[in-house]
């Protein structure tokens, strides 16, 4: 934007629902709103909930809409 350095953190929360299957929880702070942000998207499609899967150590989230694709992949081993 204007070759102004932006800021953005944005916040995962993963609550187990079992030992497989978790719900996630999105929170997106930004210095100022950039609607163009790829996190900003991500929050938008974020109005359902959304679930994550847990393969041994691998925890994997999955969103596919019709024009925003997103795959996290997460390694919990420690």
């Amino acid at each position: 934007m204007n070759n102004v350095k932006r800021t953005e953190t944005c916040y995962l929360l993963f609550n187990a629902q079992d030992t497989s299957v978790f719900s996630v929880a999105l929170s997106l702070q930004q210095d100022t709103e950039n609607t163009k942000s790829y996190l900003y998207k991500l929050m938008e499609k974020a109005t359902k909930p959304l679930q994550a899967t847990r393969t041994g150590n691998l925890v994997s989230l999955r969103i596919a809409e019709d024009d925003f694709y997103c795959d996290l992949l997460l390694n919990i081993a420690f």
